[in-house]
This record gives C-alpha cells, structure tokens and sequence, in this order.
C-alpha cells in the first residue's frame, strides 16, 4: 500500500467512519461511528515500513495533539459552540464556530472582540499540502470561521493580536470567513509549532527506539542463524557488530524514553488554545 494512500485512507477515517451497513449480518459487529478520545487513552499504529517512517503517524498525533488539547494521549508506532456577541448597536451580531466571543463592541472606524478558542488548528505540513487540498482536510477536520452582521458595506482590515491577517468585503464577512487555513494567523503559527515539537518528538526519540529495538530484533535473528551455520564468519561478525551497538541496551532505552517524554510535555505545554483580539477597520474606497 502506498504511502499517500495510507495518508487518505487515515483521513478519510477521522473525516467519517461509516456507518453500519444495513445489509451485514447480524453477527457482523457494527464498525466505529465515530473515535471520541478519553484523557489517558493510547493509540497505537499497526503497519508496516511505511509505518516505521513515523511520517503518516505525524499528521494523526499532530490532529490529535491542536483538535485535543484538554487530553492526555499517548501515540505508539505505532472542535461546535457558536456564540453571539452583540456590541452597542443591536445590528451587530459576531458569531464564530469552534469557540466564544467575549469583549465585543463597535470602535470608530469598525469592530472589536476576543474570540476564545477551544483547540487549535490542525496544520499540514508540505508534503501533504497536495492532497489535504484535494479533500479540504481543514475545513473538514479544524473548521473555525466567524460571521460578522451589520458592518456596514465596505472592505475591512483584520488584524489578530495586532498581526494583520488580510483586507475583507463587509459581504464576505457576513457570508462567512474560514480561519483555520490561514498560515498567518498567530493561532495558526502556534498550531505549527506543536507539529513541528512533534516531528522532534519523532526524529529525536521514537525513531531511535525504533531502530534500536530493530537492532534487536536483527541480533536475535542472526543467532538463529548462526546457529544453523557455526561456521559463517560473516554472521560473527554480524553479531559481534550487533552486540557492541546494544551493549547498553537498557540505558540507551531509557534515554530514548525520557527525551520522547520531555518534548511531549513541550507539546503539551504549546497546545494551549489562548485568547486572541480580533480589531476590523474599515479601510478607505
């Protein structure tokens, strides 16, 4: 199976896993309806080669690590609440999906508030631009957008957290502006920050588990082997190669175990959703 298979295969999982079919036999068990992570949960990835790269498994850890914030998990190789916030004029009314508005009011020349997210993101990294563009795997995964009514016509600056993010029609404010696709958006930048921690996660610590309990299992083989063949001085020489690697297996573990653990606390540390100021200008015709 392909790599980029895999990666749709995955998505189309997290997207809608379907439901029952009403033809299966009764002694069919139902498939999932839907995964509901619980704090403490562990998932572990089955597979092959492809797998082992630890580059598919990114993309679903680093879903798992902006869509969940709030929860514990653990990976092994292995957000809709809409509020409305009405400012002095009774016209006005700002809603947003996938978190609340608090603090909102007209300004002289547009319109103010914070919007509390309640997760972050989910970023995509180069590789996988092509096909996430293809399915929208963030409009279907982190939907996020806010529908500003009773701006008068017009275009609009927007600036988050006094970062400036774009020029708007009151039109297209109204209708409806995603979010969560926005590479500039300081939300955004922190939800690449967690994916790039977990990508260091990866390639500083698991991978290196993973070549050295492949070493092992190499070691392990080979003796078998050499035991079909006392004579091969070719697999003594493997095995000795082999030996000197895991002389200090255990240690080498641990060290591997406690680096992961570290930079999962890093990760733990950046996905936290955090206010952000969102200000509107009308710009000048």
């Amino acid at each position: 199976m392909s790599f980029w298979l895999r990666v749709a295969l995955f998505a189309g999982l997290l997207v809608a896993w379907p439901a029952a079919s009403s033809a299966r036999a009764d002694d069919e068990p139902a498939p999932f309806v839907k995964i509901t992570p619980a704090d403490g949960d562990t998932f572990v990835f089955l597979g092959d080669s492809i797998t082992a790269q630890g580059l598919y498994t990114q993309y679903l850890e680093t879903y798992f690590y902006t869509r969940y914030p709030q929860l514990r998990l653990k990976f092994h190789k292995r957000c809709s609440t809409i509020d409305v916030a009405r400012g002095k004029r009774d016209a006005a009314v700002v809603k947003v999906t996938g978190g609340k508005v608090t603090d909102a009011h007209y300004t002289a020349d547009g319109l103010e508030f914070t919007f509390h997210p309640q997760c972050l993101p989910l970023p995509v990294p180069e590789p996988a631009r092509i096909g996430a563009g293809l399915i929208p795997l963030g409009h279907r995964l982190s939907y996020e957008a806010i529908y500003l009514h009773g701006l008068p016509a017009g275009n609009y600056g927007l600036s988050i957290d006094d970062t400036p993010i774009g020029t708007y029609a009151a039109a297209t404010l109204e209708s409806k502006l995603e979010l969560e696709s926005i590479e500039t958006t300081p939300e955004y930048r922190q939800a690449v920050e967690v994916m790039e921690l977990n990508a260091r996660r990866n390639t500083e610590a698991v991978l290196p588990l993973r070549d050295l309990w492949r070493a092992q299992k190499t070691l392990t083989r080979t003796r078998g082997e050499l035991a079909a063949a006392p004579s091969d001085e070719a697999l003594k020489k493997r095995i000795t190669a082999y030996e000197r690697k895991l002389s200090n297996f255990e240690e080498q573990i641990a060290t591997w175990e406690t680096k992961a653990r570290e930079l999962e606390e890093q990760i733990y540390e950046a996905n936290r959703p955090r206010p952000l100021r969102f200000r509107l200008i009308r710009r000048a015709d």
